[in-house]
């Protein structure tokens, strides 16, 4: 019974990673929002990943703004961790700290909602990223 229990565990977290592996684009914080210049999250299953910015990388060929990598626990929380976002030349995209904790909310679709205390504003906000490809 225990080992059908762990395995069962297992797969859920292996679900969340499956889940949230590949191409994120960033469509603001309600539905109706337009994003000039919209963020790309690139989610490796290797625990990397790369945000990219057309409008704020240095080089045009490869405008990568921030890198580093990622864990998601049970509690649907995504860590952003080893964060190097001087890539961007000052744009930063959450914070300046080395680690951003999401709250990852999605029902199966393409569509996944990031939750994280606002620094300035005081109360949480709720990125809409899309799934681009997996």
């Amino acid at each position: 019974m225990l080992l059908l229990l762990v395995v069962l565990l297992g797969f859920r977290e292996t679900d969340q990673e499956d889940s949230i592996v590949g191409e994120w684009i960033y469509s603001g914080t309600s539905p109706s929002e337009y994003v000039e210049c919209p963020d790309l999250l690139v989610i490796e299953r290797s625990g990397h990943y790369t945000v990219f910015n057309d409008c704020y990388g240095h080089k045009p060929t490869h405008p990568i703004v921030e890198t580093g990598r990622w864990v998601i626990t049970e509690e649907h929380v995504l860590k952003l961790f080893d964060r190097d976002t001087g890539k961007g030349g000052g744009y930063r995209i959450w914070s300046n700290q080395n680690t951003q904790e999401f709250t990852v909310d999605w029902d199966g679709t393409n569509v996944m909602h990031l939750t994280y205390p606002s620094e300035a504003e005081g109360s949480d906000i709720c990125e809409i990223w899309t799934k681009s490809k997996n």
